[in-house]
């Protein structure tokens, strides 16, 4: 069985979504070296994908509860100047 990683690219703070491959296992959430926040993923190969929903926020930040039936913790990052971002997924609707 093969695996791959595979990075999706984070956009500031708030809700965002990407179609990862299903099962897709989240490895970490860092800063690249051209200073962009991201979230690794490991998968194996298929053509299906499934739309998944991550919310960043900073320090002292809220997350909106009514979105989600479930908030999970995926990892925090720390930007210039000590920003420090958390990232969650947000799961069911």
């Amino acid at each position: 069985m093969k695996k791959f990683v595979k990075v999706f690219y984070l956009q500031g703070n708030g809700e965002q979504e990407f179609f990862m491959p299903v099962g897709a296992e989240i490895l970490t959430v860092q800063v690249r070296i051209d200073g962009g926040p991201c979230i690794c993923v490991s998968y194996t190969p298929s053509n299906a994908v499934e739309k998944r929903r991550f919310y960043v926020i900073p320090d002292n930040g809220e997350i909106d509860c009514d979105k989600a039936k479930e908030i999970k913790y995926i990892g925090s990052f720390q930007l210039v100047y000590y920003i420090n971002c958390h990232v969650f997924e947000l799961i069911g609707e």
